[in-house]
């Protein structure tokens, strides 16, 4: 087989991958069903949010909970939102004390 040949039949065959994968676009997505509610009797160990990629056309968050079971969430439900909020507040109060904490350590030990 001649070197142009290959050349197009490699083509073709990238042509029909391609084709292939715009055909399938969200169905590399992770979750493939939403979650109507958290288990309340454990509590959340890790959320995670998946913003839109080639391979997912939406946004998915999947809660991790200390049990080990994986949810996936709605993120346009009001009580996801406001989920997501909460800890958003909560990590930025943590991240505040423990700077205000560093600063205030690394001031007392500097000798005058």
């Amino acid at each position: 087989m001649s070197a142009i040949m290959k050349v197009f039949v490699l083509l073709a065959v990238l042509v029909c991958i391609s084709k292939a994968q715009m055909d399938r676009s969200g169905g590399r997505c992770l979750c493939s069903k939403i979650s109507k509610g958290l288990d309340r009797r454990f509590r959340i160990k890790d959320i995670q949010i998946y913003q839109e990629s080639n391979s997912c056309s939406k946004v998915e968050i999947v809660v991790t909970m200390t049990n080990g079971s994986k949810y996936c969430l709605d993120p346009a439900k009001q009580s996801v939102k406001k989920l997501i909020a909460n800890i958003m507040t909560q990590k930025a109060r943590a991240t505040a004390r423990s700077i205000s904490t560093s600063t205030l350590e690394s001031s007392t030990t500097e000798s005058p």
